[in-house]
């Protein structure tokens, strides 16, 4: 009897089985399978996988289904955004309002919200602020505009009436409960800007205890130093000894978060053989084929029969999935100091940068960031200084482990840019090329954090922004140094 692809994909997603997924979902997208808006589901199964053309072919399906309708084209344009294409998600959505949307309140400002944001990853500045302020006219308590209008706003000069306005609507509340953090953030910024660094302070607090709150009790001090010591160089070199499949397409940058990694990413991919980069997050499925990421299971795995190249091959798969099968490309994913032994030996030939911030510096940049998802560690001062103690730890012991990793210090490269950036091209085994050396002109979609630092040019603005603050970071440097 012939099996049923859908039947199939609903097992497969039961039981967790990565591989059947994908087959039973490309089965479905090949005979054109009509199910509406069940693909947008398969779509974020595919995500999850980071299958990313098959999942854009599920977005798709879904549009052909429903007849190329407004919500269907959002959907198709949200896929996009995800697989780190946010060119061609800007594209979809500025089209999807001519058929049939968005229509009501709710979908209005889901429209100009998700606009504002996509605007601000590809640089389109002008963009975002138009649409973050055509948001605030149907909703002047928009935490999600709000948030992106603090990303481009002047609020010591043209945007100044901006700024009494977001003090009205802080006063107020935000209109959604889930946008209270954002509107904080907003806030934050605002009164940064404006050097009023106490009520500043109070709305980033107030902003991290509300994540708190809502998402409740998460474990954030996980034995990280234990998972990163348990692989020996002698573990790491018997694993690299076997590793055949190419993977010189990658360079790997990691380190914390705000510890300067979008702009070494930055510079990388001003190089023309170097595609692109982007916060990749592929370690998370490894681990999951592994069943962890420590040395101990790593080992389990290996002991079961199972070939390292196997590993190596699907993150290169992953890779072409998100970049195209040519050209170099940085991944960009921070905190992988966490699973370094992995990195290490399963990709002996690829160059491994590690950024490395002043503490303070870092740890409240950190404090002060609406991140997209994780870092859940960023929400509380103390638990920020027993992240940082614990990177220290980390990067000490693979500074002794291994010596293929080049440690960068954020102060010293946008103090001498002129100095690092060669040290940094030749460590990629790159040729040195002007654009290198000017990254902010460079256009690109930056999908972190740091989207605006990386379009200006190297600063010292981000050394030293610790320092009105430190009257308040007791519990975060008693944490670190206790």
């Amino acid at each position: 009897m012939k099996s049923n692809p859908l039947e199939s994909l609903r097992a497969a997603l039961v039981s967790r089985n990565r591989e059947q997924v994908n087959c039973a979902a490309g089965a479905l997208i090949n005979e054109r399978a009509v199910l509406g808006r069940t693909w947008q589901s398969i779509a974020a199964a595919l995500i999850a996988n980071g299958e990313c053309g098959l999942a854009i072919s599920a977005a798709d399906r879904l549009v052909a289904d429903l007849g190329g309708d407004y919500s269907s084209r959002y959907a198709a344009a949200y896929v996009r955004y995800q697989c780190g294409r946010a060119t061609d998600a800007w594209a979809i959505l500025t089209q999807a309002a001519s058929f049939g949307g968005p229509s009501g309140r709710t979908e209005q400002l889901s429209y100009l919200n998700f606009r504002a944001s996509l605007a601000l990853l590809i640089g389109e500045k002008a963009e975002a602020r138009r649409s973050a302020q055509e948001a605030l006219s149907i909703d002047p308590r928009s935490g999600q505009a709000w948030l992106s209008l603090s990303e481009v706003a002047d609020f010591r000069g043209p945007d100044s009436a901006a700024a009494e306005q977001l003090e009205s609507a802080y006063r107020a509340g935000a209109s959604a409960p889930a946008e209270s953090v954002m509107l904080r953030q907003a806030a934050g910024r605002a009164r940064h800007q404006l050097k009023a660094f106490v009520s500043a302070f109070e709305a980033f607090k107030a902003a991290a205890d509300d994540q708190i709150r809502r998402i409740g009790s998460v474990p954030r001090r996980r034995d990280l130093v234990g998972i990163s010591t348990g692989f020996t160089p002698e573990l790491i070199g018997t694993v690299a000894d076997r590793i055949h499949v190419p993977h010189d397409r990658a360079i790997f940058v990691t380190g914390l978060p705000r510890s300067g990694t979008t702009l070494v990413e930055q510079i990388l991919t001003s190089h023309s053989s170097v595609n692109n980069g982007e916060e990749l997050g592929f370690f998370r499925i490894i681990g999951e084929e592994i069943g962890g990421i420590d040395a101990a299971s790593f080992v389990r795995w290996l002991e079961r029969g199972n070939d390292p190249n196997d590993l190596v091959r699907l993150y290169m798969h992953l890779a072409s999935e998100r970049f195209g099968p040519e050209g170099r490309f940085v991944d960009k994913t921070v905190e992988a100091g966490n699973y370094m032994g992995l990195l290490l030996a399963l990709f002996p030939h690829a160059p491994k940068f590690w950024l490395r911030r002043d503490p303070a510096d870092n740890g409240w940049s950190a404090f002060r960031t609406m991140f997209a998802k994780g870092v859940t560690w960023s929400w509380d001062l103390g638990d920020i200084g027993h992240r940082l103690s614990q990177e220290d730890r980390i990067a000490e012991y693979w500074t002794a482990a291994s010596g293929s990793i080049s440690f960068v210090d954020y102060a010293g490269l946008v103090r001498e840019p002129q100095r690092q950036i060669p040290l940094i091209a030749g460590a990629a085994g790159l040729d040195l090329q002007p654009s290198m050396l000017s990254p902010h002109e460079t256009r690109r979609t930056v999908s972190s954090a740091s989207v605006n630092q990386v379009r200006q040019p190297i600063n010292l603005e981000g050394l030293g922004v610790a320092d009105p603050y430190r009257k308040w970071l007791g519990p975060m440097i008693e944490a670190y140094t206790g």
